[in-house]
């Protein structure tokens, strides 16, 4: 029953986490996922110290500990969200406002209590040398395993606020077990075997509201009179909000000719994703006003009579271009939805059987019908370049934006077909110049100076690459119909300076210079020495959004008090800043409370060998894992799939191979063949995953657990390898053991980060092997 109790308590953990990441998506922000890995890992490399500190304590009275904690890991996970919906931090004022790293400071402290609660109960079962270490922390991992799938089940059909409640019963279910220990009485013994009860009981009568800033854009928007939510969906990647306003209504058209503006919009319905964004529908039919928006452009290119044989649109996330198809006579039309949800809101009866509508990721499907399908036209939407080029977000991969996706989206066009890409202006110029350096550097100049056509209002760019050279009857179309809407011309075959930057005027044609100078023979000098990092995106370095170039941050600092914050790239200041915190907060909860113990002698005056090996293989399984589930997501389809499964797998495969050491401790041939067999893996999937995109979906998943589970089995075993020798030559190193390894696990995730966009996510893969390596060699040499 204790292994048990560990597997409930390692689930809802686990649980916990996932579900604060999507909690805190809601209400706050979207990029709170490397800042809740990390206090998580804080929280379990504090209570490593506070068990060592409060040994004799809890070894006379292991079940009023070890079940107290429990209990308090379920109402801190329930109070701690609570508490921190009261805390005023708002991410985007966080530049200027100096008061709220300390907003930040609350919440951190908040969301440690709950995991140091959890693990301060399976660190104290682990210390205690009463039960078997190898089948303890086999349910540790196996809980956390089935805790990642589990609650991504829970997301899709449950309230995340109820999945909070839920976690925190899975918990008090854990803790029963656990004060039936023997060993140590304490008074009102029998009263603490209804303890748990009572607070399922009190959890599930106390009221638990959603809580969003005002500071998003939804809560904005709702302040308007007779603003209604006409639909509210919840899910793991999203919680989705449809809107309606009778009495203002939407007018949200990105790249319309102002020329052309309707003075009555078509109704439009507002769609949020988790409080932000701003996509429409339009849910009376054809909204005229679409044949006058840059996106246009590939239409405008035909003659009256010609229609596209068959046009593809990307992962959409609204209705315009769709309705910009049929309206504009395309003969067929396929839409690939990322998010079944969209998919959903988009077909509405009007749409049924007027298109062919994938719910699936576009490379994924692109993929599948490689040799049977040609499109004439790929539009990318608008959507896949408004992330953040400033914040944390940057620093998330996308794998929509890199040189493979681009090469299979030129693979996939039939002969004179056309890819489209749709993105904000945005000044100074980097989304652009980087697309524009991304293409050149895979196309020849020569090709793309016959094959490419640029315009733009004063919003938005579009790009269009033909494959094959551009025909004069068609840059005639071009320029009547920039001419006609008032869309400033960027680059056509032949463009001259004079012809640019006419309607939406700026100091200088300043995007007309950028594409010569990119189009020119000193083109990869001028995209090497711009102020923003615009070099190549591949797969194993998929950020797009990653504009930060330390060369041009004090030129770009100084700016900062003229209005010139925007300028800044401030995503790896972010992850700086969370290192800063990290050792804060590691120092405050883990080192200072052993400096200021009266067991120094134990504290330190132990083997730095031993420290530094657990520290090793903290950081390198992180290092291994992070990188995993960065990679495998064009492979699997979704961050989140590619999140769940490869975890799963990975925790499932170690906890299985920590419970086999009860049988047999492996050999120094181990360590080899592990090095070896991750080699394997990290060459296959790292720099060789093209061969597999092509299997079906049941094939990839399969290949994914033949390969990783193995590897998770042989990630198992070296910390409890490293506990089972503690237990026989140093008890007292083992909670101190745990502590250091939760530290060095919170130092890599910002580690991991920084490594991978400054190298590639199959350097970083390989790095973590290396350190491996060395923990393994320690081992064996001296430990």
């Amino acid at each position: 029953m204790i292994n048990f109790s560990v597997f409930l308590i390692s689930l809802s953990a686990l649980s916990y986490e996932v579900l604060l990441i999507r909690l805190l998506s809601i209400e706050r922000w979207q990029d709170f996922v490397t800042m809740i890995i990390g206090l998580a890992l804080l929280g379990y490399g504090a209570s490593g110290t506070f068990v060592h500190l409060t040994r004799k304590f809890w070894e006379k009275n292991l079940g009023l500990f070890t079940g107290g904690s429990a209990c308090d890991f379920a109402l801190s996970a329930f109070f701690c969200f609570i508490f921190s919906q009261m805390i005023p931090f708002n991410p985007m004022d966080f530049l200027w406002n100096s008061g709220q790293f300390f907003y930040l400071l609350g919440l951190s402290f908040l969301f440690i209590l709950p995991f140091f609660f959890a693990a301060t109960t399976i660190g104290s079962l682990l210390s205690s040398g009463r039960f078997s270490l190898e089948k303890l922390y086999a349910s540790d991992l196996l809980g956390a395993g089935v805790g990642g799938g589990l609650i991504v089940f829970f997301l899709n059909y449950i309230d995340p606020y109820i999945c909070l409640k839920i976690i925190s019963t899975l918990a008090l279910l854990g803790s029963l077990p656990l004060f039936h220990l023997k060993g140590g009485e304490f008074p009102f013994k029998k009263v603490f075997n209804f303890l748990p009860l009572f607070l399922m009981v009190f959890i599930w009568s106390f009221p638990l509201k959603q809580k969003t800033h005002s500071f998003k854009p939804l809560e904005k928007i709702k302040l308007i009179p007779e603003t209604n939510v006409k639909q509210l969906k919840n899910g793991p990647m999203a919680q989705l909000h449809l809107l309606e306003s009778e009495k203002t209504p939407f007018r949200h058209a990105p790249g319309l000719s102002l020329k052309d503006a309707p003075l009555k919009f078509p109704k439009q319905w507002a769609l949020f994703k988790d409080g932000m964004g701003f996509t429409v529908f339009h849910p009376d039919g054809f909204p005229n006003y679409v044949k006058s928006l840059t996106s246009a452009l590939p239409y405008a290119l035909d003659s009256s009579s010609k229609k596209k044989n068959h046009v593809l649109l990307l992962t959409l996330d609204d209705d315009t271009l769709w309705w910009q198809a049929y309206g504009l006579k395309a003969k067929k039309v396929t839409a690939v939805f990322e998010d079944e949800r969209i998919f959903d809101l988009f077909l509405s009866p009007k749409k049924r059987g007027q298109g062919n509508f994938v719910k699936e990721k576009w490379r994924v499907y692109l993929n599948q019908v490689k040799g049977k399908e040609r499109f004439a036209l790929i539009q990318v939407p608008l959507s896949f370049f408004k992330k953040d080029s400033g914040g944390p977000t940057s620093l998330k991969e996308d794998y929509n934006l890199t040189k493979e996706s681009f090469g299979l989206l030129f693979e996939s066009l039939e002969e004179k077909g056309q890819v489209v890409f749709n993105l904000p202006m945005g000044l100074p110029p980097k989304k652009y110049v980087r697309l524009l350096g991304n293409l050149s550097s895979q196309i020849s100049i020569e090709t793309l100076k016959k094959q490419l056509m640029v315009i733009r209002n004063w919003d938005t760019l579009t790009l269009l690459f033909q494959k094959g050279p551009l025909e004069k009857e068609q840059l005639k179309r071009l320029k009547t119909f920039s001419q006609k809407k008032n869309f400033d011309l960027v680059y056509y075959p032949g463009i001259e300076k004079k012809e640019a930057n006419h309607f939406h005027r700026l100091k200088a044609p300043l995007f007309y210079e950028v594409t010569q100078k990119i189009l020119s023979n000193q083109g990869k000098e001028f995209l090497k020495g711009y102020k923003y990092k615009v070099d190549l995106v591949t797969d194993n370095n998929p950020f797009f959004f990653d504009f930060y170039k330390s060369e041009s941050f004090l030129e770009l600092w100084k700016l900062r008090k003229r209005g010139g914050m925007g300028l800044l790239d401030w995503g790896p200041l972010f992850i700086g800043v969370l290192i800063i915190q990290i050792v804060f907060l590691g120092g405050a909860f883990i080192l200072l409370p052993l400096i200021l113990s009266k067991k120094k002698e134990v504290a330190f005056n132990v083997s730095a060998k031993k420290g530094l090996y657990f520290f090793l293989i903290g950081l390198a399984f992180f290092f291994v894992e992070i990188t995993l589930i960065k990679r495998f997501i064009p492979l699997l389809g979704y961050p989140l799939l590619s999140l769940v499964f490869v975890l799963v797998v990975l925790l499932l495969g170690s906890g299985c191979g920590s419970y086999f050491l009860k049988w047999r401790k492996p050999k120094w041939p181990f360590c080899l063949f592990f090095i070896f067999y991750g080699t394997l893996v990290g060459g296959l999937f790292f720099y060789k995953m093209d061969l597999l995109l092509n299997f079906s979906s049941f094939l990839k998943y399969l290949l994914v657990f033949l390969f990783l589970f193995p590897l998770g089995f042989m990630m198992g075993m070296p910390f409890p390898l490293g506990l089972d020798y503690l237990k026989t030559k140093d008890k007292s190193f083992i909670p101190w053991a745990w502590a250091i390894n939760g530290l060095s696990s919170v130092f890599s995730i910002p580690l991991v980060t920084l490594v991978s966009i400054n190298f590639s996510l199959g350097v970083t893969f390989f790095l973590g092997l290396i350190v491996y390596g060395v923990a393994f060699r320690l081992f064996a040499k001296n430990l």
